[in-house]
């Protein structure tokens, strides 16, 4: 054991010296250089076969078609319609009227949501899956419509993107492509329906309402969790706090001193506050108080949460225990308690979902006791291997999926796309996010969040997390390189090829297992050399921009770079280099000039760091 320990102090004192050589004598780290040749922009527009016969909406300027929609409209189908216009319009400079179908009926119609046409009856109603659409040429007439509160919002803005090759990369970025006609295959037919049915996200990117229609996320966990307003659609939402609420049920600071029975035993005989007692009469019924408090209050919501205090432990107590060894998991004696809150809550408002979490402790599902119906389960990812697939690192978690699944009526998944620790860390698991979403379908679940850096700007790569997400949410077999592809080319500039080189070397080097929860230095190994090289692909991406907004996101993300050499104190933020203290404070001031201000889930960034330390200690 001492020779080990001998061993690695001088293999650190090793690596410390030639990274030290490396800052004091630059000349001896070799030259890199980036690619220089720019990229071809992708083609978004569609491909058609020779001879295929084609509707001409509009051409050469004109177009007598109208897009109609119903006069009994929801709000969202008459947004549907205006955005259809305002895209066309963009694209072709022809703005097409708009009309409801109390006007007499045309041969070129748009029509647009539900309407009083005969082509409406294509559609079958009430549509079973409010975000499902059709997009149908029916003679002369064009229909794109679905679901009423978000269907046929999805539809037009899927019509544009197929049809029309226009893409929603981030609420600022957007590709509308210049055509002087536009026109579809007569024999356009096509219904489309999500994978899941629960799609959200809290990148910073998806807090905005447009966007997110036009990337089909259809709920929120309420404020702090990508909350956001139902201007555009009916969302599924959840009502009052969106997890770990048994704290809020039963605060501690108020209860724990009168009643410590109304909490956990430790396996030692001690009552704790961490979590509640499940098996006290009294915890239910604080429970139900403050349940019908909230439905009461959220007369929107559809969700409410009965879940687990945050932390890796359970109650002990003599019914707890018994109940959960029985059952051979924590989540025996929690489901028995949620399961009494969801038929109370549906007394109160029938067809309400009560949300639980299967996380830590309770991950692994029972033996025999079963989630009501009207229990939404939603297992977490928080203690997995994020360095490779979940089937490849985490076995027993698919095999968690798919027993939650086969037992549950209702089954979500909560995933991490970020470390806690730090925001700005290289987290190289890209590659992860499409097997994983095709593995949660398999397996049975209905949907998942996706947690992101909700408190400010991404300097790591949480626009482009954000968009894939989204893509996968609805359909985990599209093309993902493709997608990826086109959003590089696009937020970065045709010197993208760098950034994908630089993604692939952080997926090369990345650690064989690191969680969410790991130390903001446990996620991937660059030496200065690799650093060196990560530099001139930054360079030449930024000598390759077309516009200021491309510069600043090359710049933005050049950020996790220059706080891995921080944090490491590698190239010239080593020790011994005079002038790291400086850099310590461009360093700084670069992350608040893009509007970087939380390293660090819910903990603000320093306005006055200390310079002598590292850029990983910058966290209030």
């Amino acid at each position: 054991m001492v020779f080990e320990k001998i061993f690695a102090f001088l293999m650190s004192v090793f690596i410390a010296v030639s990274a030290s050589l490396a800052t004091v004598f630059p000349e001896r780290v070799p030259g890199y250089d980036g690619i220089a040749v720019p990229a071809d922009a992708p083609n978004t527009l569609p491909v058609y076969e020779e001879g295929t016969e084609m509707l001409t909406l509009i051409a050469d300027g004109a177009s007598d078609y109208t897009i109609v929609y119903g006069a009994d409209a929801t709000h969202t189908e008459k947004l549907a319609a205006e955005e259809l216009q305002r895209y066309l319009s963009q694209i072709t400079g022809v703005t097409l009227p708009l009309s409801s179908d109390l006007a007499d009926a045309k041969t070129h119609e748009i029509l647009v949501g539900r309407t009083a046409r005969a082509a409406d009856a294509k559609i079958t109603r009430p549509v079973a899956d409010e975000d499902s659409y059709t997009i149908a040429v029916l003679g002369e007439t064009l229909l794109i419509a679905g679901g009423e509160t978000r269907g046929t919002l999805y539809g037009v803005y899927d019509f544009l993107q197929d049809f029309f090759g226009c893409r929603f990369f981030t609420p600022e970025l957007e590709v509308v492509p210049q055509q002087r006609a536009a026109a579809i295959p007569k024999n356009t037919d096509a219904a489309n329906a999500p994978a899941f049915y629960f799609r959200h996200t809290s990148w910073r990117s998806a807090y905005d309402t447009r966007w997110r229609s036009k990337l089909h996320l259809n709920a929120t966990m309420s404020a702090g969790h990508g909350s956001v307003d139902e201007s555009d659609t009916k969302l599924i939402l959840f009502g009052a706090v969106p997890g770990h609420t048994m704290k809020d049920f039963v605060p501690p600071e108020v209860y724990f001193e009168p009643h410590p029975e109304y909490f956990m035993m430790t396996e030692d005989g001690r009552r704790d506050p961490t979590q509640l007692c499940y098996a006290d009469p009294a915890v239910l019924a604080l429970a139900k108080q403050t349940i019908a408090k909230w439905i009461a209050e959220n007369p929107q919501a559809n969700i409410f949460s009965v879940s687990q205090n945050d932390g890796h432990v359970s109650c002990h107590c003599p019914v707890c225990g018994v109940i959960d060894e029985a059952e051979g998991s924590p989540s025996g004696a929690l489901l028995n308690f949620v399961n009494q809150a969801a038929v109370y809550a549906d007394t109160l408002r029938p067809g309400v979902l009560i949300h639980t979490f299967a996380y830590q402790a309770t991950e692994r599902p029972p033996k025999t006791i079963r989630p009501a119906e009207n229990v939404l389960v939603q297992l977490c990812s928080i203690g997995n291997n994020h360095s490779v697939p979940y089937t490849e690192g985490n076995p027993q978690f698919c095999e968690d999926v798919k027993t939650w699944a086969e037992i549950s009526n209702h089954l979500i998944l909560w995933d991490y796309g970020t470390t806690f620790s730090c925001f700005l860390t290289p987290f190289p698991d890209l590659k992860t996010l499409q097997p994983n979403a095709q593995m949660y379908l398999k397996n049975g679940a209905q949907g998942y969040f996706m947690q992101g850096n909700r408190d400010s700007k991404s300097a790591e790569f949480g626009e482009l997390r954000a968009y894939l997400i989204a893509k996968l949410m609805w359909d985990p077999y599209m093309d993902f390189d493709k997608a990826m592809q086109e959003f590089l080319y696009y937020y970065y500039g045709p010197g993208c090829s760098n950034i994908e080189e630089y993604i692939k070397l952080i997926e090369a080097n990345r650690r064989e297992f690191f969680r969410v929860g790991s130390e903001k230095m446990e996620f991937v190994d660059l030496n200065v050399f690799d650093l060196a090289q990560a530099e001139a692909w930054f360079d030449a991406c930024e000598a390759q921009t077309l516009d200021t907004a491309q510069l600043e996101h090359v710049q933005r993300s050049r950020l996790q770079v220059s706080w891995y050499k921080s944090a490491h104190l590698k190239a010239e933020f080593f020790p011994l280099n005079p002038g790291r203290v400086a850099e310590n404070r461009k360093l700084h001031e670069n992350l608040l000039k893009h509007n970087i201000t939380y390293l660090h889930e819910a903990s603000p960034m320093l306005e006055k760091p200390n310079y002598y330390k590292t850029a990983a200690s910058w966290n209030q």
